[in-house]
């Protein structure tokens, strides 16, 4: 059994990722993260594999990729390329050296609008293009896993990403079965923000009940909605970053 986790930021004094207030509500606590590594192994132990991605590419992220090679866990770091070299966010060098640890870098889109899935195509072009360039560039090499901005696709973003050669991609959709789109990977990931209960979470994981029954319908709801009111989804989801 396969579980796919995301974070944005660790931190206790809010220095890294998107400086708004509403952002607080990603970023995790240094020992909510310590306890997030230990629920990691205990799972482990239960032979449920944890793939754990962290989207935006905040300075934090030295700090979990370090914190995760001791333990020998793998993550995949989602960088917003906009951002890269800028206040609160990883410079080229420090991609660089979490690469070097043995994580997977992939692309987060270049500048991290949302609702991500109103943009037209030509915009979502340029948005993933750019992005997957700049790091393939940085890094010498090919970069083809991506997460969407915000969780926000629809088939016009499949093509795109289709057509760039990307190959698995993340949403923020916590379906922990694996779905293809055009020999894409589609993975759903499940959230973990401030708020979460990570010894409830553990439970529910072990007991193999599939927790993510009640998280499906919200954000499959929560979509519904941007789809058929952009403009305040987009007033809402812009207080976030």
């Amino acid at each position: 059994m396969n579980v796919n986790l995301t974070i944005h930021d660790v931190t206790d004094n809010f220095d890294s990722g998107f400086n708004t207030s509403k952002y607080r509500y990603y970023i995790l606590s240094n020992d909510q993260f310590l306890k997030l590594i230990d629920l990691i192994l205990k799972l482990k132990n239960h032979n449920i594999q944890t793939n754990l991605t962290i989207d935006d590419g905040g300075k934090s992220n030295v700090y979990i990729a370090e914190e995760l090679y001791k333990q020998n866990i793998v993550a995949t770091f989602f960088i917003t390329t906009k951002y890269i070299n800028s206040n609160r966010f990883l410079n080229k060098e420090e991609i660089k050296y979490i690469s070097s640890l043995g994580h997977i870098i992939g692309a987060h889109s270049h500048s991290h609008v949302i609702p991500f899935e109103h943009l037209s195509y030509s915009e979502q072009l340029i948005e993933w293009s750019d992005s997957i360039n700049i790091l393939s560039e940085l890094l010498n090499k090919p970069v083809d896993t991506i997460s969407f901005p915000g969780g926000g696709y629809n088939n016009n973003t499949l093509q795109i990403l289709k057509s760039l050669g990307i190959k698995s991609a993340y949403s923020s959709i916590p379906n922990p079965f694996l779905k293809f789109h055009n020999k894409i990977e589609l993975y759903g990931r499940f959230c973990i923000v401030s708020k979460t209960d990570l010894d409830y979470l553990y439970r529910l994981i072990t007991k193999k009940k599939y927790i993510f029954k009640y998280y499906i319908l919200s954000y499959n709801l929560k979509r519904f909605i941007r789809s058929k009111f952009p403009y305040a989804a987009k007033i809402y989801t812009s207080k976030y970053i």
